[in-house]
Parts: structure tokens; C-alpha cells; sequence
């Protein structure tokens, strides 16, 4: 029976790998995040993620139960880097994992884009400071509520090995596969889309745990429906064009190495400076990745954002 379960399922891999890959990084993250925060709202448990990296490693977890779950939420993030090297070993073999891991290893590309992958972020946060500064609203604590300093390196490293390894699943299989029947544009927004919708449990989680508690329970929830709608929607606005950056980056290096860092440096900045930004801000945060996308789609072209036309991605 076994046997035959795993010949079905290359056999429908084999066929659609693509929806195959979104199918099953989607499914393998839900299944460790949901149960698991769940488990963590009822107990009051904190969940180990990039805002509760520096409250996580000085208290420490309550509970075996703690340890238990907070490891398999962890395992949560490593669902598009499982799908990617699952699809690629059922229709390439070995070759498709090999190709994918010399290019989470390729880091010798062009300086400006290692300049780029700094600035970013900061691009993507600074104009929230300014406008609060410019509008006279009191600016939190710095390192209020981000990792103590002396966590930093440990922090990095947490970053590249987590968040960062998302990439080698979208950015090292995904938008390479959609670019082959669409634009970089079009491959961009849907990657974005799904991308979004891949961080709905955890969004849902982190929106619900920090309602306020003093809510009357019969309005409990619609104030939690609205809110989870609110952010979900806008998240996937963020996301797609966040998406069109990572896909200039990657089209332009063919490197996931560059893909990785830059998610790790973004988490990281954001977070720090994300510390100074009144809550009220956030959506400008929100929408600034377009800032960034819609020049780079005028000045690089929605066929490839390479500046060159009609270029295959391998």
C-alpha cells in the first residue's frame, strides 16, 4: 500500500511539478504552524519567530510541551526548501538538487547587487521614521523590543538558516518554473500571491494574540475577522511586490545565495528600525516595496527585469 501511495504521488508530481511544489510547501508548513499555534494561544505559550527571537532566548520555554511545539513550528519554515528538493529528485533526479545547491552556493555576482541587498531594506523603512519625525509623533524606545544587542550574531545566523532558506524553494525553483510559459511580471505576482498566502497561519496567529484583551465577547469575533482580513489582504499587497524585487535580484545573478541574504538582512533591518515606527505607520511600510517594483519594471522591463529581452531563465 505504501508503494503504491508513492507511485501515485510521483506520478502526480511528474505531471504538474509546479502545482505540485506550491501544494506541497503549503500544506507541510500548515500542518507544523497551525496545530501548533493553536496549542500556543490556548497555554499562552510565545512562539519562536523574528519578533520574539530576543524575548525567547533570555526567559527561555515554560514547558517540555513548550520545547516540543516552538520545534515544530520551527520546521514550519523549511516547507518551500522540502517541496523544491522533493519535486526535483521525483522529475530531475539528483541533477535538478545538485543545479538548485550550486546556485545556493554562487556568491560571486556583481558588487551593486551586495549594495543593493543593504540598502533595501532600509529604503523599505527610513521614510516611516522620517514622516513621524516630520509629523511630530514620539518614536518608540530604540531596541525596545527587538534582540538585545549582544544576540545580534546569533540572530544573523538564525535569520540565514530559517527565513532565509525559504529562497531555494521560491526563488531557486518557483520563479524559474513560472517563467517558463509567463513574464517576469506576471511570474512576480503570482509567486507573490502564494508566497502570502504560505505565511497565513502565522499571520493569523500573531494578529489574534495581539488583540486586545478587554474586547466584550460578543464582539469578540468580528473585531478578530476584521482584523485577520485586514492583514491578510494587505500583506499579499506587500508581498507581490516585494516578490518583483527578489525576481530582479535573482534574474540579474541566477544567484539563490544573493536571495537568501537578502531575506536575512530585510528581517533583520526591518526589525531594528521597524523598533522606532509608531504602529500607525505600518501601512506605509506596507506599500513601500512598490516604490521600489514599479521603477524597476519601467527601467528593466516586465519580460525579464534583466533589461534584456526575451532571455530564457535556466
Amino acid at each position: 500500500m505504501r508503494h503504491f501511495l508513492i507511485t501515485m504521488a510521483g506520478t502526480l508530481i511528474k505531471r504538474n511539478p509546479l502545482n505540485s511544489y506550491f501544494v506541497i510547501a503549503i500544506t507541510f508548513t500548515a500542518l507544523c504552524w497551525i496545530p501548533t499555534s493553536i496549542i500556543a494561544y490556548l497555554n499562552g505559550y510565545t512562539l519562536l519567530n523574528n519578533n520574539t527571537f530576543g524575548e525567547l532566548i533570555q526567559t527561555g520555554f515554560v514547558d517540555t510541551q513548550h520545547v516540543i511545539i516552538s520545534f515544530i513550528f520551527a520546521l514550519g519554515v523549511y516547507g518551500p526548501l522540502i517541496a523544491s528538493i522533493l519535486v526535483l529528485l521525483t522529475t530531475t533526479s539528483r541533477s535538478g538538487v545538485a543545479d538548485l545547491f550550486s546556485r545556493m552556493k554562487k556568491w560571486r555576482v556583481d558588487k551593486k547587487y551586495y549594495l543593493a541587498i543593504f540598502l533595501i531594506p532600509f529604503i523599505l523603512t527610513v521614510p516611516a521614521i522620517a514622516v513621524a519625525l516630520v509629523l511630530g509623533i514620539p518614536l518608540p524606545s530604540p531596541f525596545e523590543l527587538v534582540v538585545p544587542l549582544q544576540f545580534i550574531p546569533l540572530f544573523i545566523i538564525y535569520q540565514i538558516f530559517t527565513s532565509g532558506l525559504e529562497e531555494p524553494g521560491w526563488r531557486g525553483y518557483a520563479l524559474p518554473e513560472l517563467m517558463k510559459t509567463m513574464t517576469a511580471e506576471k511570474a512576480s505576482y503570482k509567486l507573490g500571491v502564494i508566497w502570502s498566502i504560505w505565511h497565513w497561519p502565522f499571520l493569523i496567529f500573531v494578529t489574534v494574540s495581539n488583540l486586545p484583551i478587554d474586547i466584550a465577547e460578543a464582539g469578540y469575533m468580528m473585531v478578530a475577522m476584521v482584523s485577520i482580513v485586514q492583514v491578510l489582504l494587505f500583506n499579499v499587497l506587500t508581498m507581490v511586490g516585494m516578490a518583483v524585487i527578489y525576481t530582479w535580484l535573482y534574474n540579474n545573478t541566477e544567484s539563490v545565495f544573493i536571495c537568501i541574504i537578502f531575506h536575512a538582512l530585510s528581517n533583520i533591518i526591518s526589525l531594528f528600525l521597524m523598533s522606532l515606527i509608531p504602529a500607525a505607520l505600518a501601512l506605509i511600510v506596507g506599500i513601500l516595496p512598490w516604490v521600489i517594483a514599479m521603477p524597476l519594471l519601467h527601467f528593466y522591463g516586465s519580460e525579464t527585469l534583466t533589461g534584456k529581452e526575451n532571455i530564457l531563465v535556466q
